[in-house]
């Protein structure tokens, strides 16, 4: 999140220089205020809820596939932890409208080094009081489809309301990105 923080970009640097008027919400505050703040935090308190008690009631009563239950508090942590790094990472790469290379590599390559890491570090060499628990857990179907379900809980409404906004108040940034991918198609059709 640090890094796309940093690199991400709302249109390409040629059409940063040729609209100007792009910066002017930064200068007037319209994108961090105290509103925007208690919205976010109002949505972050929304988001915590679900992804508290939607892995909480789809895993209480689950088992593996030997019959022993699935339930215990570290591998509920591995489930709402694995559903934090996807559903921030897909947010990230909805707000991403100017796609590099580098964000492909950081957003997707986010979640494959959770993965790697989590497996890693839950592994039988570390003598971790957590061995073994993100293998239990993430072969099971409970994980997989707790996961997938909150998840499109948490992005879904998220994609929805861009979408909605887009098409009844679009900002000139949405504007001059549409000119930017109208132009960028007709370039590759023209060299076609």
């Amino acid at each position: 999140v640090l890094v796309m923080g940093v690199f991400v970009q709302d249109v390409s640097d040629d059409y940063s220089l040729r609209y100007p008027k792009l910066y002017a919400p930064g200068h007037l505050n319209l994108l961090f205020n105290k509103k925007v703040f208690l919205q976010s935090v109002g949505e972050g308190v929304i988001s915590s809820l679900i992804l508290f008690f939607i892995p909480y009631g789809a895993l209480n009563n689950a088992l593996r596939p030997d019959g022993s239950d699935l339930v215990g508090h570290k591998a509920f942590g591995v489930t709402v932890a694995s559903i934090l790094i996807v559903a921030v990472s897909l947010r990230c790469a909805l707000d991403t409208s100017y796609w590099t290379g580098f964000n492909h590599l950081v957003i997707w390559g986010s979640i494959l080094f959770y993965f790697g890491f989590t497996f890693l570090t839950y592994a039988d060499f570390f003598g971790y009081e957590y061995v073994g628990t993100a293998r239990n857990v993430m072969s099971t179907g409970p994980f997989w489809f707790t996961l997938i379900l909150t998840v499109t809980i948490l992005v879904v409404p998220v994609v929805a309301e861009r979408f909605y906004y887009i098409d009844t108040r679009p900002t000139l940034t949405d504007k001059v990105r549409l000119k930017q991918k109208i132009s960028k198609s007709k370039s590759r059709s023209g060299e076609l």
